[in-house]
């Protein structure tokens, strides 16, 4: 017997400008163990769940896209049927490391696209291969010359460029300006 928590394995929603959908329950991938993340992703997949959210910080995004590989090469789930999202780290905000950060992702995922791609919060530290940039006592240190709106057009490209679906979700015309 299906219940109602059942159903929402199945249940998508709209998506804003056209007839695309995104699953109404998604499976999120900060997974503490890395050396676990492949057999738990696979294990969401069998379970049903067909939108994973990761993210660059998490930094298991290589194991998650096995398990995705893995299960469209068995046949079990074709890649139209799945929703991708992945995120922007603090270290990437500046608009050169966008499409750079980005493109790593996608190639961990080991996808043609993401759907959704996302800032993975709203404030940017100084730009480099340090996720966490700290000073001598410990403080983030931030970078203060960049903007969301920079960080934001860099991701715009993105869409522009086919390889994030992103515009399934944010329309030209609902775009903010500057």
């Amino acid at each position: 017997m299906i219940t109602q928590s059942d159903n929402l394995s199945y249940r998508e929603l709209p998506l804003r400008g056209g007839g695309d959908t995104m699953p109404a329950l998604g499976f999120g991938t900060l997974i503490p163990a890395i050396s676990e993340t492949t057999n738990v992703s696979r294990m969401a997949l069998i379970a049903g769940f067909r939108h994973f959210d990761c993210a660059e910080r998490y930094r298991n995004e290589e194991q998650v896209g096995e398990a995705i590989r893995e299960a469209i090469q068995a046949g079990s789930v074709t890649r139209d049927r799945l929703f991708i999202t992945t995120k922007l780290w603090n270290n990437n905000h500046r608009p050169e490391r966008v499409q750079p950060a980005f493109e790593s992702s996608r190639n961990r995922l080991q996808l043609d696209y993401i759907d959704l791609y996302l800032i993975h919060t709203p404030f940017a530290f100084r730009p480099g291969d340090n996720q966490d940039p700290r000073d001598q006592n410990g403080n983030p240190i931030y970078d203060d010359g960049i903007t969301l709106m920079d960080t934001w057009r860099a991701m715009e490209n993105l869409v522009d460029g086919g390889k994030c679906k992103g515009d399934r979700l944010v329309g030209r015309g609902s775009r903010p300006t500057a």
